[in-house]
């Protein structure tokens, strides 16, 4: 999620160095004079995927059972995503950043899946009542 941040602030910090047919094609294709149809209804999908992904990344910290599968599709939803927003301008950094993120990305899916340490803590045993019938308190 960081390095997302860091990839929006380097197009925003770096937007000026691009040469001028490039950043007039590149904010003729954002949204051109006015928005679209089209425009909003692809924004508002992005932002729901944004808002879905931020939910997942705290339920994975706090090891709900199902985050794991939820992740796992949001990343394959996130790559149809990026797929159907056609052509991008970006920069040599951003593009380094979104190559690190994913380097980090599948080490995380490595370990959430195939590390026991952590495994164990999503598929831990629902919790038992105490002897006197109340139940113990169970987290997400």
């Amino acid at each position: 999620m960081l390095l997302g941040l860091g990839n929006g602030i380097v197009a925003l910090v770096f937007e000026d160095l691009l040469p001028a047919p490039l950043r007039s094609w590149q904010q003729q294709g954002e949204w051109g004079d006015e928005p679209t149809t089209a425009n909003i209804v692809t924004a508002a999908l992005v932002l729901a995927y944004l808002l879905a992904l931020t939910g997942n990344t705290v339920a994975l910290l706090l090891f709900w059972r199902p985050s794991r599968e939820i992740w796992l599709g949001l990343v394959v939803l996130g790559y149809i995503l990026a797929g159907t927003l056609g052509p991008q301008v970006s920069f040599g950094w951003e593009s380094a950043i979104d190559r690190f993120a994913c380097l980090l990305e599948g080490a995380a899916w490595a370990v959430a899946y195939c590390w026991p340490p952590i495994t164990e803590l999503f598929d831990r045993p629902k919790p038992q009542s105490r002897s006197d019938g109340v139940p113990l308190l169970e987290l997400p």
